[in-house]
């Protein structure tokens, strides 16, 4: 599983590392230890990113639908199990 530091998620993936900060003290990631985040965080951040500013949903919004998206995949991989 590949993971990546902060500042190579900034520099590859031109994400502002504010932004980056924000997703974690909302819990809308949760890194594996500090400064580390792995694809799935990655995922989530672009995927946020494109919530955001791609279609204007707002903050209170976010974890309604990353939850809605998780419980999609969990559901997904019990019927493929």
């Amino acid at each position: 599983m590949s993971q990546y530091a902060i500042g190579e998620i900034v520099k590859i993936y031109k994400l502002e590392e504010d932004f980056i900060h924000i997703c974690i003290q909302n819990q809308w990631i949760i890194p594996l230890k500090n400064e580390v985040l792995d694809q799935e965080d990655l995922a989530r951040l672009l995927l946020i990113k494109d919530l955001q500013y791609a279609m204007g949903v707002n903050d209170e919004a976010i974890p309604v639908i990353m939850h809605l998206l998780d419980q999609i995949y969990w559901l997904k991989n019990k019927l493929n199990s």
